[in-house]
């Protein structure tokens, strides 16, 4: 039997939020960050935030690895020059 219209839309609609790419990265960490202290630089909760958003099941453990892959000047933040590092990382390891 197939699909009625609005059923095949709704499943679409799921698999769509599913999907990890640069640009999903990108909102996610902007949509953290202004949800958190806006200041355009991620901190360690805001970053645990956006990870469990994009499917990691061990937030803690993958935060560390970002911050050895992006953070270059080792400050505990990865602030917006640095976030083209972490999106490369992140499509890297979730993306579809």
């Amino acid at each position: 039997m197939p699909l009625s219209g609005d059923k095949f839309i709704k499943i679409n609609e799921e698999r769509a939020k599913d999907v990890i790419n640069e640009e999903r990265v990108r909102d996610v960490l902007r949509k953290v960050d202004a949800e958190g202290d806006g200041d355009g630089r991620l901190n360690k909760e805001e970053l645990k935030v956006a990870l469990r958003q994009l499917g990691s099941r061990n937030a803690a453990w993958r935060y560390r690895r970002c911050l050895s892959h992006a953070d270059d000047n080792k400050d505990g933040l990865v602030s917006e020059k640095e976030q083209e590092e972490l999106v490369k990382y992140l499509v890297a390891k979730y993306g579809n």
